[in-house]
């Protein structure tokens, strides 16, 4: 929780490095023990939480993961000797109504896109995320090529575009899928489970809560 005082310190920050960027690090250089820690606190909440931005989210679940973040603007999110890898980091708040269902969204799918994605084959994996108010739960790893997902995708376009046809510019923006649509995949492997998962049983669906409670780490 950002109190009003860490926004104040927060915000003098950012301007100090948005506007007079030659005077940021001596004005972070006077900022030392309770007051340097109240701003890293600050902006890891603001961004880790954002609903509008999934970056940091994404570059922690790669890191946990153990794929190097890729910075290219297209193509995959992170690499691992031969295997690609797609991040699907989700965050809900607390307050809300919303669960974590174990998963995730494609903003830009298509046939083609699909096509060219399957033919990547055993090389491109899925990373699938959850987080509550910016605090991970859980990291859960498949083979894109996971039979039902790849069923659920195809499914999904279909009823799009029962034809196949489409017009130039027009994706399928909001391609979502979770839990039930992978979770039979034999490769199937939790990465990453919060230790206090317990604490999270609310935040989460039924079906992935009990997988996850009782799951041993690195796989089935």
């Amino acid at each position: 929780m950002i109190t009003h005082s860490d926004e104040n310190l927060l915000d003098a920050l950012l301007l100090e490095f948005a506007t007079v960027p030659q005077r940021f690090k001596s004005f972070l250089g006077n900022l030392q023990g309770e007051r340097l820690r109240q701003a890293v606190e600050a902006l890891l909440s603001m961004y880790m939480e954002d609903l509008n931005s999934s970056t940091l989210r994404e570059r922690v679940t790669l890191l946990v993961a153990g794929y190097e973040p890729s910075d290219k603007k297209l193509g995959y999110n992170g690499v691992k000797g031969q295997i690609k890898v797609e991040v699907k980091p989700v965050n809900i708040r607390s307050h809300g109504k919303d669960k974590l269902n174990g998963g995730g969204n494609f903003s830009d799918l298509t046939p083609e896109r699909l096509a060219k994605l399957e033919a990547e084959g055993a090389n491109l994996h899925l990373l699938v995320s959850g987080f509550v108010d910016g605090r991970m739960v859980y990291v859960l790893e498949f083979p894109f090529s996971c039979p039902t997902f790849i069923g659920h995708l195809r499914t999904l376009l279909h009823k799009r575009w029962p034809t196949g046809r489409r017009s130039p510019g027009e994706y399928y923006r909001s391609a979502s899928f979770s839990f039930k649509h992978y979770k039979d995949c034999p490769d199937l492997k939790v990465i990453w489970r919060n230790p206090q998962v317990e604490t999270y049983q609310r935040y989460l669906t039924r079906e992935l809560y009990q997988y996850l409670h009782q799951i041993r780490i690195g796989g089935p």
